[in-house]
């Protein structure tokens, strides 16, 4: 798994799914990878490999490889010494991951800063000061995308394609528990890294206040979700940034979240984690018309922004 694009001109490895290499910039011809091909779909989503998922069990030995796999993508470039996360430091970390840009569009006027499609988009309004901490609140939700992807890949010994990467945003969109799992996952990545550029949990209090009606359970079990994943976001970016968080101590007050987080035990965060997979996946076969149709359109939006 995990499969290469060597580069042509230096003959760096890079991730399958990259059109320019890391190290020098050349482009590479990875047309075979960003080819929207609807026998890829029934070739993933089937019911062998239902039946596959069904049997497995995503046990933590297995988790221990997923984050691994995730921090080696990174390391081959990054130097191993961890630096404070600066502009400078951050742009180096997420290089081998996603690309980073300005957004002249006009989409998401109020937001500083978004993540789409294997892209931190960057509002061109955004303070300069503020955007260390925009980037890695994105890039955290890039990590818990490629968490999704890798436990994908692990439980169904798959290469990466796109339309694992499909389903991956998919399921990190697919209702607004998830969401608010990633947001405060998010914020929880921020507050450890940059405590003194945090700014509160603002985009999990405009979700709750956005969907008055959620059932309480629920978003409790969404907030202690994203708390367990933080901590894992947390460690992989440990590898290359150095936590500013150890000098205030190390709790938190969760400041705006009315409600208690409860530490989930290693076991219910996998199970938790494999059941969204299952769930999702099961989900897509049922409809399996209208998901192809609704990866599909994904799919072309991952080419349209990273080709």
């Amino acid at each position: 798994m995990n499969k290469k694009i060597k580069c042509p001109e230096c003959e760096y490895e890079n991730p399958i799914n990259f059109t320019s290499c890391i190290k020098c910039d050349h482009r590479l011809k990875n047309a075979q990878y960003y080819t929207e091909n609807y026998k890829d779909f029934y070739e993933l989503f089937n019911e062998d490999n239902q039946r596959i998922l069904k049997k497995s069990k995503l046990t933590d030995t297995a988790y221990d490889t997923v984050l691994y796999n995730i921090i080696n993508i990174g390391e081959d470039n990054i130097q191993l010494l961890p630096e404070k996360a600066s502009m400078h430091n951050l742009l180096n970390i997420t290089k081998p991951y996603v690309k980073v840009q300005y957004d002249n569009s006009k989409r998401f006027p109020a937001y500083l800063s978004y993540y789409s499609y294997n892209n931190i988009l960057i509002k061109k309004t955004t303070d300069p000061s503020l955007i260390p901490t925009a980037i890695l609140h994105e890039f955290s939700h890039h990590l818990f995308n490629e968490i999704i992807k890798q436990c994908m890949m692990h439980l169904l010994n798959h290469e990466k394609n796109l339309f694992i990467e499909s389903f991956a945003w998919y399921l990190s969109l697919e209702n607004t528990f998830i969401e608010l799992s990633g947001e405060f996952m998010a914020h929880k990545v921020q507050e450890y890294f940059l405590p003194d550029d945090f700014e509160g949990f603002t985009s999990v209090i405009q979700l709750l206040h956005d969907n008055p009606n959620l059932d309480e359970e629920k978003l409790k079990e969404a907030l202690y979700f994203g708390n367990a994943i933080s901590k894992d976001i947390i460690y992989i970016l440990e590898h290359f940034i150095t936590p500013q968080a150890s000098m205030y101590g190390t709790v938190f007050e969760n400041v705006g979240i009315e409600y208690p987080i409860v530490e989930l035990s290693v076991d219910e965060k996998l199970d938790k984690l494999y059941t969204l997979i299952t769930d999702a996946f099961d989900r897509i076969l049922t409809d399996k018309v209208e998901m192809q149709a609704t990866l599909s359109q994904m799919n072309k939006n991952y080419i349209y922004l990273n080709c």
